[in-house]
């Protein structure tokens, strides 16, 4: 699970400098905004003020959206922004709006919950099981403030694991022996990391501490080989990992030089997306 706070990821830098333009530059989108402010009562760039992401199994993902929301209006305005739009293979289905309905499964599914929140999800059963109102977050220890949190549970380590253990074994086990972990991401002049892991029933903290060090250590070795894009491997250099009580405590700056480059890079494919969208044919009315 993980949470941005819209409001604070808008004023650092190189999201400013890489994201912004996109809508400011762009008139089509533009208009689209206006045409889904005028449908849903929603301007999604001032009215979101916080989004959550989750998923259980690393397959259906649903992304949630709070904010100020006019309440039971997204859902119908966006069928009628869909449709003036052409948009191929939509279909109500109840209170949910399914797109590109056409194949085994659809491309997005849309509800709004009861309390306004916008609900965006991969298939019909994930968005339905996010509407109701829920603590989830608070079970998961999801961090309150920073504008990236996150949180990840013991079942998304240990099919992390799995996925992991052919080619890298000593990944797998120590990803076996976390409970479930939660941090921050800090932005600003010098961002920084913050991990919180959990240690399974039976493990102690001080125990994973020094070999979650030492695949640290092992990790920066693998990663000097691999072009260092988006800064990882210089805050993986800098990381370091501390018992603390019955947690592990793992903090390390990141580099603003590299997450301004995979904003950059995260720009240019939403804008390369946009481009082949605009240009692609539209259905017939």
């Amino acid at each position: 699970m993980v949470r941005l706070e819209t409001a604070e990821l808008a004023l650092f830098g190189p999201v400013r400098q890489h994201f912004l333009p996109l809508v400011e530059e762009a008139p089509s989108g533009a208009s689209r905004r206006a045409r889904i402010e005028a449908a849903t009562g929603v301007d999604v760039l001032s009215d979101v003020r916080e989004i959550v992401i989750a998923s259980t199994d690393a397959a259906s993902w649903v992304a949630l959206a709070g904010g100020r929301m006019p309440k039971g209006r997204f859902v119908a305005g966006m069928e009628k922004v869909a449709r003036e739009e052409g948009w191929s293979d939509v279909r109500r289905e109840g209170e949910l709006l399914l797109v590109g309905a056409g194949g085994p499964r659809p491309r997005a599914v849309i509800g709004q919950a009861d309390d306004g929140t916008l609900v965006l999800g991969t298939d019909v059963e994930i968005v339905k099981a996010a509407l109701p109102a829920s603590d989830e977050w608070q079970r998961l220890d999801l961090p309150e403030q920073g504008a990236v949190a996150f949180a990840l549970t013991g079942a998304a380590w240990s099919g992390a694991a799995g996925a992991v253990s052919p080619l890298l074994p000593r990944a797998g086990a120590l990803f076996r022996r976390i409970d479930h972990a939660s941090g921050t991401l800090t932005l600003g002049a010098e961002p920084a990391l913050a991990t919180r892991l959990a240690p399974v029933s039976g493990d102690t903290a001080a125990a994973l501490a020094g070999d979650a060090q030492a695949f640290l250590g092992s990790l920066k070795l693998a990663l000097a080989l691999l072009p260092d894009v988006a800064g990882a491997g210089a805050a993986i250099d800098g990381a370091q990992a501390e018992a603390q009580g019955d947690r592990v405590e793992i903090r390390t700056k990141w580099p603003v030089e590299g997450l301004d480059r995979a904003c950059s890079a995260l720009a240019q494919r939403a804008l390369s997306a946009s481009s082949a969208a605009g240009s692609a044919p539209r259905a017939a009315p």
